[in-house]
């Protein structure tokens, strides 16, 4: 009798197991899923972590819940999941990459389900549409309809369109009141505004001024942004990426790097700042407000 074979039953093959270890490693469930068990394991809340890292808690809870439609623009947030993941040491680049792979599949695949069901509903409609009818038919039976009806009015009223024109007489005199030199309309001469209006206008026009700052980033680098009254906000800038900050009254700007961004100011270019503001080269633009 032969020996019996120790060679196991199934094998899988080689080009499988080394297409399983080319593909990249995946989370078993979606990144604001993975994000709010780490936030949990490390025994945090969402305030805390907003508190440490500058984040408003509506972001952070759009981030975990993944709330795309309530979320700002991708170049804001793309920065804040940076900070967000660094804090939470998952590597904060990656897991920007990761929210919006699954927030642009998640909208590729609502688009195949809407053009599926518009397609059918296309379909559904050439069935039950009716015979079109050329302009030109319509405008003959509508013109043939005005005919039928205007000879039928004349039938049974006894009136002749054409003795109505043949016969017409001079019309009568004018009898209404005539217009004397005395009543002759008198110009209206709106008077040029003042100086004071001037200035008060000059003013308002001044106060709808507003800030636009645009910083592209020639390195990765984090800034500390102030808008007006509001409180201080930290962004990650990625190399190549920009950014953009608009106020009213007050913007002020700080890099934790030097000459890590190109800037311009309502489109004028402007050279990085000079200015450092606790260690860190900071721009300010406007006056900022005074509190209450």
């Amino acid at each position: 009798m032969s020996p019996a074979s120790t060679e196991p039953h199934t094998k899988e093959p080689e080009s499988h197991t080394k297409k399983q270890q080319a593909e990249p490693l995946r989370h078993k469930y979606p990144i604001g899923k993975k994000l709010r068990q780490t936030r949990e394991t490390k025994g945090l809340s969402i305030k805390d972590v907003s508190d440490a890292t500058h984040l408003s808690v509506a972001n952070l809870a759009g981030f975990e819940n993944q709330l795309y439609e309530s979320l700002p623009a991708d170049t804001f947030i793309r920065g804040q999941l940076s900070i967000y993941g660094d804090f939470l040491e998952l590597e904060g680049v990656e897991v920007a990459k990761t929210f919006f792979a699954e927030r642009d599949s998640q909208y590729s695949q609502k688009k195949k389900s809407g053009s599926m069901h518009h397609e059918h509903s296309l379909k559904t409609n050439r069935l039950a549409e009716p015979a079109n009818l050329s302009p030109a038919a319509g405008a003959g039976i509508l013109l043939l309809l005005l005919i039928v009806s205007l000879t039928g009015f004349c039938v049974y009223t006894g009136w002749s369109p054409f003795a109505y024109f043949l016969n017409k007489e001079d019309p009568a005199p004018h009898t209404g009141f005539v217009i004397t030199p005395d009543a002759v309309e008198e110009k209206v001469v709106i008077p040029p505004a003042d100086e004071e209006q001037q200035d008060s206008t000059a003013a308002e026009e001044a106060e709808t001024t507003s800030y636009l700052v645009t910083a592209t980033f020639l390195s990765d680098t984090e800034v500390e942004v102030i808008l007006d009254d509001q409180s201080a906000t930290r962004i990650k800038g990625i190399s190549g990426e920009e950014l953009q900050w608009q106020a009213e009254e007050f913007i002020q700007i700080s890099f934790a790097a030097p000459d890590s961004a190109t800037l311009t100011i309502n489109g004028n270019p402007v050279e990085f700042p000079e200015e450092i503001v606790e260690g860190k080269p900071t721009l300010t633009i406007g006056t900022e407000p005074t509190s209450p």
